[in-house]
């Protein structure tokens, strides 16, 4: 029946939006939306401006089901054409908000980009998102309220631990050399150097 489906939607693609719109996802469905989207991506069924649509719904996902909702990218992502692969993470780099189930996607994502192998700069843009998030500037409010401290370094923790993830994909000793020096003017003389 998958050869049928697929037909049905590229002879069709408004049935994509129809079908697939991104509105009303349920939870108990996230499975199967991503199982059907990542089919469809390695078919070269649906388009950049498909996914850009269903990015925007990110905006509107409740927190509960925010991490299971980007999990759909992660499946687009690992099936989904080379040539397009950047399209979505530049998409995906640029939350709405920076919480913690968007770092734990952004992990789960530079997994996936980097085992495919096949698209190193789709993967820099990961990292460097997390960098930004790990290793902030030390520019500190002169009203800093404490929960919003805490919650500041949770994320930075969660993007430190992220990093620890995925730092093993596309490294060559000159790439583990520029992230060393990187990390070492980012944190000084911290514990990590």
């Amino acid at each position: 029946t998958l050869p049928y489906v697929l037909k049905w939607f590229k002879e069709n693609p408004s049935n994509i939006d129809e079908c697939l719109n991104g509105e009303f996802l349920h939870t108990q469905f996230m499975q199967n939306y991503q199982l059907i989207l990542s089919e469809l991506a390695a078919s070269e069924i649906i388009s950049d401006d498909y996914i850009e649509k269903l990015w925007e719904f990110h905006k509107v996902q409740h927190s509960t089901q925010l991490f299971a909702f980007y999990l759909i990218f992660d499946s687009i992502a690992a099936r989904l054409k080379v040539e397009h692969v950047e399209h979505l993470v530049k998409l995906c780099v640029n939350p709405n908000e920076i919480n913690e189930p968007w770092i734990n996607f952004m992990a789960k994502l530079g997994a996936t980009i980097g085992k495919r192998n096949d698209s190193k700069s789709s993967f820099i843009l990961i990292r460097n998102a997390l960098i930004k998030i790990a290793f902030p500037q030390e520019s500190k409010p002169a009203t800093s309220q404490e929960q919003g401290e805490n919650d500041k370094q949770t994320l930075v923790n969660l993007a430190q631990n992220a990093l620890s993830q995925i730092s093993q994909y596309y490294l060559t000793s000159e790439e583990l050399h520029n992230l060393c020096e990187e990390f070492k003017q980012k944190c000084g003389d911290s514990i990590l150097f």
